[in-house]
């Protein structure tokens, strides 16, 4: 795909990747977080797998207190839903993994992560497999009488401590967004940087709206908080099709040269984590004056 269009897919699984570990960042020490786990030599993986390295400390937030050892992830984009065919799929994956790689049922856990309530699954469920449901907490499930313990959870209705997993969807408000990137206190902005830019793929109407919280445009409160530049959510608008027109734009721009190499580092960081191809970063690249030759060397180095 030579460059980005309006009709591009929002990369939502990366950004639900990065948005688990910022939301379980306080047990990093004892978590171990891996991608698109090989089930086997075909290419079946599963989305996302947290390995708990401690069994003498408890996961004290609703979306880990079910954790054991080795805890199954499953994400559906806001487009997609999980289907009965679905949850047998994930059921395959439980007993995929634990006979490659000899862990007992015992210690796994399933959790599937959607945008939509799961109607037809929820009476299978119940009316035919004679499981019971229980919700303990907003948004979350608990399948009750399966050979491991399985939680169904609804982003949209997660409580409001889990600020980047309700996000993951289209049509998040101007106040919600906006306390995604206050998030930066607490976490790097290295990290948060990827998510931010799918949400503005997603929500491209964010970059033109007013901050009702302070009166601050959306693109000050990015630039002063500096995760993106003004010229790097005008480039994002433009590969969603949007015609952005700022406010203040006769504002000191200044400070030029320094933000050189920030916007390097965030084409790098978007094109690691599986947000932007590579023929994108090579683009942006060559506007801000390298070679296609350096641009690819760039790109190797990663």
């Amino acid at each position: 795909m030579s460059d980005s269009s309006p009709n591009e897919k929002t990369q939502w699984h990366p950004a639900f990747r990065l948005g688990l570990k910022i939301e379980l960042r306080r047990f990093q020490d004892i978590l171990e977080f891996q991608e698109e786990v090989p089930l086997t030599t075909e290419p079946l993986r599963m989305d996302f797998l947290v390995i708990k390295k401690s069994s003498q400390v408890e996961i004290d937030t609703s979306i880990g207190i079910i954790f054991r050892s080795h805890n199954i992830w499953e994400y559906k984009s806001p487009d997609d839903y999980i289907s009965v065919d679905d949850f047998k799929l994930t059921m395959a994956y439980v007993y995929l993994y634990s006979y490659i790689n000899s862990v007992d049922l015992r210690e796994i856990t399933l959790s599937i992560l959607s945008s939509r309530e799961p109607e037809r699954l929820f009476r299978l469920l119940t009316e035919e497999l004679g499981y019971t449901l229980e919700e303990p907490y907003p948004g979350i499930t608990y399948v009750h009488g399966c050979v491991i313990p399985i939680q169904i959870l609804n982003n949209i209705e997660l409580s409001e401590e889990f600020k980047l997993l309700r996000s993951l969807r289209k049509n998040v408000s101007v106040k919600e967004f906006t306390e995604v990137v206050n998030l930066g206190n607490t976490v790097e902005k290295s990290l948060i940087n990827p998510f931010i830019y799918a949400l503005l793929k997603a929500n491209p109407e964010l970059l033109g709206e007013e901050d009702i919280m302070n009166e601050a445009r959306l693109n000050e409160l990015l630039e002063e908080a500096g995760y993106v530049s003004k010229s790097r959510l005008n480039e994002v608008a433009e590969e969603v099709g949007l015609s952005v027109r700022w406010l203040n734009e006769g504002r000191e721009e200044g400070r030029e040269e320094g933000r050189e190499e920030g916007r390097i580092e965030e084409l790098m960081t978007l094109f690691k984590e599986g947000i932007v191809e590579s023929s994108i970063v090579i683009a942006r690249l060559s506007q801000l004056g390298y070679s296609r030759e350096q641009a690819v060397m760039l790109l190797q180095e990663i």
